[in-house]
């Protein structure tokens, strides 16, 4: 007899064996999708100190799933998976953005539900976005929350702010010399300069055993 529960465990596995977040590159390198958290998911997507979680991992998958469901009917019409990346001075900034077209950056995010979509994006969504509207230099951008229990859909539009990056990327220096400090140190996780906040990362964080 098939045994799927560990069918569908390896499987998972494999998938997100090629998504890791960690730079393993050079410490100067960093992701636009993780620049929007607070500074201590910062420093566990940079460092990839996340654990495993059945949970996070099986909705990160149906979150990729639904991605390229989307990007498959829209293929014809933009470019998909478009790879960014540009230098703020000693920092490479790398991504990728899921639709672009001719004037605007299309970033897909899957909810269980949209009862509290309205007409505001989450912080770090935004930021992500505007992040690659800058390598692409676009100024318009554009974000599609999609319910994963029934497949509806919101979608948010916004313009570039230059300010919000401009933020943004000044956290970044004030992180780096921090986070280089406590790597340099050791990288114990016991040590992570960085307390928890209220944030969703913060509230389901999972980290590796050390």
């Amino acid at each position: 007899m098939i045994n799927f529960n560990k069918v569908i465990t390896e499987y998972i596995k494999e998938y997100l064996s090629d998504d890791k977040w960690g730079d393993g590159d050079n410490d100067e390198t960093y992701h636009a999708s993780y620049l929007g958290m607070c500074p201590r998911q910062m420093l566990i997507a940079k460092a990839d100190l996340s654990g495993p979680s059945r949970v996070r991992d099986g909705v990160f998958y149906l979150g990729k799933s639904f991605h390229m469901v989307i990007q498959r009917q829209v293929q014809h019409l933009a470019d998909i998976e478009v790879p960014i990346e540009f230098k703020y001075k000693n920092f490479i900034i790398k991504g990728s953005a899921d639709i672009v077209d001719e004037e605007c950056v299309y970033d897909i995010k899957t909810k269980s539900s949209l009862r509290y979509i309205q007409s505001t994006i989450q912080n770090e969504h935004k930021i992500q976005t505007l992040i690659y509207m800058k390598a692409l230099n676009k100024k318009k951008g554009s974000i599609i929350y999609v319910d994963k229990t029934n497949f509806t859909s919101k979608q948010i539009a916004f313009k570039y702010n230059s300010s919000i990056v401009e933020r943004v990327l000044l956290k970044l220096e004030k992180f780096h010399p921090i986070y280089m400090k406590w790597k340099n140190n050791g990288m114990k996780i016991s040590e992570i300069p960085f307390k928890k906040c209220k944030c969703m990362y913060c509230r389901y964080e999972v980290l590796k055993d050390g």
